[in-house]
């Protein structure tokens, strides 16, 4: 669950709580609110208060005060000393009239059996009065059904309330938790702490899913470690060999080994050959690190890639004849596209897949360079009938320093495809390697094109 919603569902439980027992007691009150016990008579009694005089104002108000303490349900008739009805709210009988004993009787036994009666004799104001009382059978029902009622309910309350609590629990410990854990697997990664995977469950949030980066962003770093390492090893194993013949030529020299004048020069043309190798690889590798560098993509202009691929195959034509290679060339582009590129790498990745395809062929073989428009995409084909590619190097042949079975017996410091997949990924194209062991390889590489 993602936090936005479950901080929502939290905030939401907390304001409910408080609500929903607010509500309950609100209705509580309203139940047992004695105002709602009030009853409706004043215009009665002032009715009484005008046909006698026996009670004064004082009296009267203070008479009025006490029958309003009773409940509504309450049918009520008040009676003094004389039988005479002074206030009633039972219909059979009529205040200010004469109301006897027997007929009180007579009416309690008729209908006995809807109302339940009770006496009362209180004094008021030294005046000996007789409250007559009834309440519904039927209201006692209801009565009895509302307070059965309020039980469940409370329950019901209480059990809402303690899902909320819980609610909120769960959602503080699963918040809590995910925080937790970012700031152990980040404390791990400042820490340099780079083999420890970082684990993470299926429950996703926001926070789950940093965490999903980071153990990206981990992998990154230990790729980039090994690539780093794999880097000096393959620098410190390339150029040791040059180094070391030229320094062999050196102490041979001082020694007095080589002592002619002919054999000298021709060892100091031997030497400059080897530092010249040195400083091609030196170049080399710089220009691969600089290709590092995401400032490339920045400085992406647009330009005919119909053009770069034209002169590319010209030029291919002209270098097959001098490696007496069979050339190839399907060009069938018929409009001029154009794509961010820089020009020069794009050449530098047509050239390192046409020196391969080269290297790796023979006299007489045949190279064969196809460039078509696909939908969207321009497709160029470099293909060859050498010596092919391992089934188990191809998955490994853009690596940096990885050498094929295939291409060991050749010079080379296996930089010169992993440059090639660098420049690709550097513009946003794809590229695809199809081979097969003694029968050639033919690289795809996919561009896409918006016109």
């Amino acid at each position: 669950m993602k936090i936005k919603s479950q901080i929502t569902i939290l905030s939401g439980t907390i304001i409910a709580i408080p609500v929903l027992c607010t509500l309950f007691i609100c209705f509580l009150h309203f139940i047992r609110n004695p105002e709602r016990m009030l009853l409706s008579g004043a215009k009665e009694i002032r009715e009484i208060e005008r046909q006698t005089s026996k009670f004064g104002q004082e009296e009267w108000q203070e008479l009025r005060e006490t029958m309003h303490l009773l409940p509504p349900n309450v049918q009520a008739t008040l009676i003094d000393e004389e039988r005479i009805v002074l206030y009633s709210t039972i219909p059979e009988i009529e205040m200010g009239t004469y109301f006897s004993n027997i007929e009180m009787w007579k009416l309690m036994n008729e209908t006995s059996d809807k109302y339940f009666y009770q006496f009362t004799t209180p004094n008021f104001r030294n005046y000996h009065t007789v409250l007559f009382t009834r309440v519904s059978r039927d209201h006692e029902v209801k009565k009895n059904k509302l307070q059965g009622f309020i039980s469940p309910l409370l329950i019901f309350l209480i059990f809402i309330v303690l899902i909320c609590f819980l609610i909120v629990i769960f959602l503080s410990k699963n918040i809590f938790h995910s925080i937790d854990l970012v700031e152990e697997k980040t404390s791990a990664l400042a820490e340099g702490k780079l083999e420890t995977e970082i684990i993470t469950n299926n429950k996703q949030n926001e926070i789950i899913s940093t965490l999903n980066n980071l153990e990206i962003m981990r992998k990154s770093l230990v790729e980039a470690q090994n690539r780093k390492n794999k880097f000096i090893m393959g620098i410190s194993h390339d150029l040791r060999t040059p180094v070391a013949v030229i320094k062999g030529y050196i102490e041979a020299i001082q020694d007095g080994l080589i002592s002619e004048p002919d054999e000298i020069l021709e060892t100091m043309n031997m030497m400059e050959d080897k530092a010249t190798k040195l400083e091609n690889m030196i170049n080399t590798l710089i220009s691969y690190t600089k290709m590092e560098s995401s400032e490339i993509k920045e400085k992406l202009v647009v330009s005919s890639i119909t053009k770069i691929i034209e002169n590319f195959s010209k030029g291919a034509v002209i270098t097959g004849g001098i490696y007496k290679r069979n050339i190839v060339i399907d060009f069938n582009l018929d409009q001029d596209y154009k794509v961010p590129l820089d020009e020069q790498l794009v050449a530098r990745l047509f050239e390192n897949l046409y020196s391969n395809a080269i290297r790796y062929s023979k006299e007489n073989d045949t190279i064969t360079i196809t460039s078509y428009k696909e939908g969207s995409n321009i497709v160029v084909k470099v293909a060859d009938t050498g010596i092919g590619i391992a089934k188990e190097d191809l998955k490994n042949i853009f690596d940096l320093f990885y050498r094929g079975t295939n291409s060991r017996r050749e010079e080379g410091m296996g930089i010169g495809l992993s440059v090639v997949k660098n420049i690709v990924d550097v513009h946003g194209w794809k590229i695809e390697v199809q081979s097969e062991k003694d029968k050639g390889s033919c690289f795809i590489i996919t561009i896409p094109v918006t016109a």
